[in-house]
């Protein structure tokens, strides 16, 4: 009889654990298949714009290229420029010493995030800043479609970026050097709605603006 009893009770434990198994690993709703643990079902993200994992990150309306710091520094070495300005993010836009901020143009290429199209602007707005500390900082501004007005995907001409802002920091360090003559180049105008400079107020809106006035 005792036997009987415990036979009993070794299925019945058997058929509760089974039981409890089945139900931890169907996490379907609807039954189907089992699950692998949490976030079961959910896209994985693919990429710096999210892609196929919901809505993709807005593209930013400037960029800080603190990478070409050195070679900047290259070029105040080689004018004699001491000490040499160093690159901060650190510093706000309101913290910016006079005579900057300075608003200038630099080349770039974009590509639209939207319809894919291209184009090629050589007046990009960019703002360079002085701040304490000998400290300085660049924003480089984006540029939206025409076609659809979805802002690009920069891939910027890193000698413009350079000449630019060694120019200014030169001219800010009391380097003496000759002012190359300003030439109107025959492009389309401005559009200053596709221009997020213009939008910020740090574009010099496509108005005949020499780069490299004092």
């Amino acid at each position: 009889m005792n036997f009987r009893i415990l036979r009993f009770q070794v299925h019945h434990l058997r058929t509760m654990s089974t039981a409890a198994t089945t139900k931890n690993t169907n996490t379907d709703p609807n039954g189907k298949g089992k699950g692998k643990g949490k976030g079961q079902g959910k896209p994985k993200g693919k990429g710096k714009d999210g892609a196929n994992s919901g809505k993709p990150r807005p593209r930013p309306s400037s960029f800080m290229f603190a990478e070409l710091h050195q070679r900047v520094a290259s070029e105040l070495i080689t004018a004699g420029l001491s000490p040499i300005p160093e690159f901060s993010k650190t510093f706000r836009n309101h913290e910016a010493i006079r005579p900057s901020p300075y608003n200038t143009s630099v080349v770039a290429k974009f590509r639209c995030t939207g319809c894919g199209k291209r184009w090629v602007s050589g007046r990009v707005a960019i703002c360079i800043r002085k701040f304490p500390e000998d400290k300085y900082n660049a924003s480089v501004y984006n540029q939206k479609c025409k076609g659809c007005e979805k802002l690009g995907i920069m891939e910027l001409d890193e000698q413009s970026y350079i000449d630019r802002v060694a120019y200014r920091l030169k001219v800010w360090g009391g380097i003496k050097i000759h002012t190359p003559p300003y030439e109107e180049k025959n492009t389309p105008p401005h559009e200053c709605h596709l221009c997020e400079g213009c939008r910020l107020g740090e574009c010099h809106g496509g108005q005949p603006c020499p780069f490299y006035t004092k």
